[in-house]
């Protein structure tokens, strides 16, 4: 045992010994860094080697530890379109990354309708009605060369039991070639950006559809709460014990030989005429499953840390109408809480509420899990530096992936320029929920974010809103009973609204949009921005 100890320590050092001069990834051509912030470089080589940074006229060196790894931060720059190079060297190998910028860089995460690409907006839709948001978009970009627009995708990874030190992707341009690789989301976000502050845009997508927020959550806040370190050391000693007893070289040959009989059945059904079988499903190792605690955080995310940037877009929540639904609130306010931490930065933070989807709302009904996960979504605004895009007229009813993707991105970047840049010209928010006053058999409600004025208004697609005559829908009331009903109402000020019903003598309860699809919700600003779903008990 002493022997192979002595070997391994051996095999160890020497591969120390002969380790390359290697920078992460997110440091490769076509990089965009933060401006106005400190810039951390780091990478890995030969324990004790001398690093050297060169880039826009700094030059910074370090020692690398015991391991190898080293760390040099460059001190805040201002923006620049420049392509300028990062000059790399411990002494005895350079590297050279070339056309790197320095902008504004935005990580961009969650789920599927983050995930989803723009070319996906751009091909033909199933449903014709949504063709011209298609037909627009794809007019947008048919000509599109913006070398000051970037993304990185980073490939996706699991990795429940470790952090991971690096990824896989590179960056590229929002030219003809690329663009429709960007997140839609993102990409419509990042063009406002682009076109309201004229400097480089970096976004990094970091995403995975069907995933639950869990995932993204750092195992450290995990640890911090008592009913979430229960679930996380129950999953993982669950992961652990079952990892035990797998055989992962017999069921790699059983895969293999799956995937050999299928490949001879359709080989055999071409010759017949007949049509190909299905791929056969295939056993996965117990680690690779994209729901289990911290894995995409551990494998997706971490390895970012400390790559400097503005902050974060999110778009999820999908995942988890199925699961721990309760819990949402707490859980994804401990992830956003655990990444400001993990980058020592007060990193902003921007979401999208969940679209509306399934039947119209025909009649008050008890909150479905989707309203839930939207209610608790709303709840997280609490938290500082953190805003969210309300997205309850442009989605879809037969599709949990709505095309009009270019609202949602506009309505975050809203939020990023009033809040993020400062331009309080900028109107970022529907009207919000205030506070509510009873007189008599009438609410009077009373709204934060009215911007111009309250008004009534029409939500056609991608286009702008049109102001309506029509009194304000989806407004809900009941009494001591409990017993809801559709509400009349009428808008009296500019940021009130009153809400009555003539059988309720003593009204107890309002609430707004409160179903999966409200569909005919109508109450808007004059800057044309919906008001999210609210309930007056809070």
């Amino acid at each position: 045992m002493l022997k192979i100890s002595l070997v391994i320590t051996i095999l160890l050092s020497y591969s120390n010994l002969m380790a390359d001069l290697k920078v992460h990834q997110l440091f490769s051509k076509g990089a965009v860094l933060q401006r106005n912030q400190e810039v951390p470089v780091w990478g890995w080589a030969k324990p004790g080697d001398q690093i050297t940074i060169s880039f826009a006229s700094q030059k910074e060196s370090t020692q690398t530890d015991s391991e190898g790894k080293w760390m040099i931060k460059l001190k805040p720059m201002p923006a620049s379109s420049e392509s300028r190079s990062i000059i790399i060297s411990d002494g005895n190998k350079t590297l050279n990354i070339d056309d790197v910028l320095v902008g504004e860089v935005w990580l961009c995460s969650g789920q599927s309708n983050m995930d989803f690409g723009l070319g996906g907006v751009c091909r033909k839709t199933r449903n014709p009605k949504y063709q011209p948001i298609a037909d627009f978009m794809n007019e947008e970009i048919k000509d599109i060369n913006d070398t000051l627009f970037r993304q990185m995708t980073v490939r996706r990874e699991l990795s429940p039991l470790s952090e991971k030190e690096n990824v896989a992707g590179a960056w590229y341009p929002a030219n003809q070639r690329f663009v429709k690789g960007f997140t839609a989301v993102g990409f419509n976000f990042g063009r406002e950006l682009r076109k309201e502050l004229k400097i480089p845009v970096g976004l990094i997508k970091c995403a995975w559809g069907g995933t639950r927020v869990e995932a993204w959550l750092p195992t450290a806040q995990y640890q911090s709460d008592d009913e979430l370190k229960q679930y996380y050391d129950a999953e993982i000693a669950k992961l652990k014990d079952t990892l035990s007893s797998w055989d992962k070289d017999k069921v790699a040959a059983e895969n293999k030989a799956k995937i050999e009989a299928h490949k001879i059945a359709g080989e055999k059904a071409k010759v017949a005429g007949k049509k190909r079988p299905h791929y056969p499903r295939l056993q996965k190792n117990p680690d690779e499953n994209n729901t289990l605690p911290s894995t995409l955080y551990y494998a997706m995310i971490a390895p970012l840390v400390p790559y400097a940037m503005k902050g974060a877009i999110w778009y999820q929540g999908e995942a988890n109408a199925s699961f721990a639904t309760d819990q949402y609130e707490k859980r994804f306010s401990k992830m956003i809480e655990g990444w400001r931490q993990a980058w020592d930065l007060p990193l902003d933070f921007y979401w999208c509420q969940l679209a509306q989807f399934k039947k119209t709302l025909k009649e008050p009904a008890p909150a479905s899990t989707w309203v839930q996960i939207q209610h608790q979504q709303s709840l997280c605004m609490k938290l500082p530096n953190s805003g969210m895009a309300v997205l309850n007229d442009i989605g879809d009813a037969a599709d949990i992936h709505p095309i009009n993707k270019i609202d949602a991105g506009k309505r975050l970047a809203l939020w990023a320029l009033n809040k993020s840049y400062k331009k309080k010209d900028v109107v970022h928010s529907g009207p919000t929920y205030k506070s509510h006053e009873i007189k008599a058999n009438k609410f009077i409600i009373t709204f934060d974010n009215t911007g111009s004025g309250l008004m009534t208004a029409k939500k056609v697609l991608h286009l702008p809103v049109e102001q309506s005559d029509e009194a304000p829908e989806m407004f809900q009331i009941c009494g001591s009973d409990g017993v809801w009903q559709w509400a009349e109402t009428k808008i009296i000020s500019s940021n009130q609204v009153e809400v009555s019903h003539p059988k309720i003598s003593q009204p107890l309860e309002v609430r707004y949009a409160w179903g999966s699809n409200p569909e005919g919700a109508n109450l808007y600003n004059k800057e044309g921005l919906s008001t999210g779903l609210f309930k007056t008990d809070k």
